[in-house]
């Protein structure tokens, strides 16, 4: 290898490493509450089944805790409650 390729091999390295020791760290992904820590139960415990209440509860939560969750009301049930989707 001539000279002139180590020395820009060695500048690439090292322009590598200054752009990767200044790059912005990505944000890490907060805390996201798993169904067990939410309900008390793991989904599909025998004898185990959350209410409707409950669910909108948690789906609720994890909007707020997580960007890639959006919660929208598509209506009324027939009980007058949110219909979330």
């Amino acid at each position: 290898m001539s000279v002139i390729a180590l020395r820009r091999a060695r500048r690439a390295a090292l322009a590598l490493g200054v752009a990767l020791a200044f790059a912005p760290a990505l944000p890490a992904q907060g805390h996201v509450t798993s169904p067990k820590e939410q309900f008390g139960w793991s989904i599909g415990d025998d004898y185990k089944l959350a209410t409707y209440t409950q669910l909108t509860e948690y789906w609720k939560k994890l909007a707020g805790e997580s960007p890639r969750l959006r919660l929208v009301s598509i209506g009324k049930t027939a009980e007058g409650r949110d219909q979330e989707m």
